[in-house]
């Protein structure tokens, strides 16, 4: 569900756009939800990785000296049909610590609220596969 790239303005509140080929080292087209409605940003990052369960993505500001974001999604198989979503972004660079300083509360909650909504999604498809009808 995570590389079904097209499926994510229907549930991803915060990722509302992908584009471009998803392997490692190459660039995608990422567009993100700014909050409160305020439009959106396009992002440019390279691809980190890009297996079955996890895919990975270094975003930069001018240098990766400056600021850089790795974001990371994971899906943990955890056995009898269950499963864990695990999400996360490491900062770094000379901006990192006044970047999280001033915007970490609002990408936490944007980071929750896409959490909620992939949560929904995968058990409204799980209960649709269980029950057809």
């Amino acid at each position: 569900m995570l590389s079904a790239f097209d499926e994510y303005p229907e549930w991803n509140p915060l990722v509302r756009e992908v584009r471009g080929p998803v392997e490692p080292g190459a660039f995608i087209r990422v567009r993100l939800a700014r909050p409160r409605g305020w439009g959106s940003i396009t992002i440019r990052p390279m691809v980190t990785a890009a297996s079955g369960g996890e895919f990975r993505w270094l975003g930069r500001f001018v240098s990766v000296r400056l600021l850089a974001g790795e974001h990371s999604f994971r899906v943990e198989p955890l056995g009898d049909d269950r499963a864990r979503f695990v999400q996360a972004e490491t900062y770094r660079g000379v901006l990192s610590r006044l970047m999280v300083g001033i915007f970490g509360s609002l990408i936490r909650r944007s980071f929750e609220a896409m959490n909620r909504s992939f949560r929904d999604r995968v058990v409204y498809r799980h209960r649709r596969r269980q029950d057809p009808d």
